[in-house]
């Protein structure tokens, strides 16, 4: 073979080896982007900003009305806990350990050789500290903070199941969001079971419902814009007949807020708040 026929396959060669580098470049320019914009993105829960107490972060409702029943109500058989802690974008681990003191009443190895409960339903604070225990192992657990801010709902998840299985239970975490919309009668059903549920709020509201006068109730709106989870103890229901003889029905979920003020109160189930998703904790 002379040297002009080796010369001319060679550069067939190169030629073929450029074409297929040019190939794979043009297939990761047109496909990959579409590949990665399919991907949701990671969502963190980061606790809830609350927005400055002023007329446009505190939306007051007076509901004036002729007569009003709660029509339903399920609750599991005591609130959860309602910790606060120090500790940033603690909302995760508090929300988890508020669960955990409520189940040590019946599994008192979840927090060893502690009582959480001060008297009748009133638990004993973070202060405690066996509690700051628990809410220090479960931001770990979590990895809160370590990759980004807050937690994502996998290491959620994941630390709340290490912390309870290294006490010796098991716990499952049965999904009560089904189509993007939470399933009520298995939130219902969930609770009548005992079983608190952990709440993954996209931004939204916690609301305190007061009695205003007689006939007249007053829902204070506190809204709240960062993703935050909150940890369900029950759910109420209310029916009201107004003035007109037309009737309203608002429905609640009852929440420790992981707040230090204030602690206990609701979230309304009327999609001002956007619910991301919603897990029962199944401690046994």
């Amino acid at each position: 073979m002379n040297s002009a026929s080796i010369v001319k396959k060679g550069l067939f060669a190169l030629i073929a080896i450029v074409v297929a580098v040019v190939a794979v470049v043009i297939s990761m320019a047109f496909f990959s982007p579409a590949v990665v914009a399919e991907e949701e993105e990671e969502i963190r829960y980061t606790d809830a900003v609350m927005l400055s107490r002023d007329s446009d972060s505190v939306v007051s409702e007076y509901v004036n009305y002729s007569s009003m029943t709660i029509t339903d109500e399920v609750k599991i058989a005591k609130k959860v806990a309602c910790y606060v802690t120090e500790l940033a974008n603690a909302c995760g681990p508090i929300a988890a350990s508020n669960m955990v003191a409520y189940y040590d009443i019946t599994y008192t190895d979840l927090i060893p050789n502690f009582n959480p409960i001060l008297y009748m339903d009133r638990y004993k604070s973070s202060d405690y500290a066996e509690a700051d225990a628990v809410i220090n192992t479960m931001y770990s657990n979590m990895r809160c903070n370590q990759i980004q801010n807050g937690v994502s709902e996998p290491d959620y998840h994941s630390g709340f199941t290490a912390y309870v299985q290294s006490k010796g239970y098991s716990i499952s975490y049965p999904q009560l969001v089904s189509n993007g919309s939470l399933d009520i009668a298995a939130l219902k059903a969930q609770l009548n079971s005992g079983h608190p549920v952990s709440l993954f709020c996209l931004g939204g509201a916690i609301v305190q419902i007061n009695s205003y006068n007689s006939n007249t109730l007053l829902l204070t709106n506190i809204k709240f814009t960062s993703n935050h989870i909150a940890a369900v103890y029950g759910y109420q229901e209310y029916t009201f007949t107004m003035s007109d003889g037309s009737t309203r029905v608002d429905r609640f979920v009852m929440v420790s807020t992981g707040w230090l003020s204030p602690s206990y109160a609701y979230i309304a189930l009327d999609g001002s708040t956007y619910i991301k998703s919603a897990t029962a904790a199944v401690i046994g």
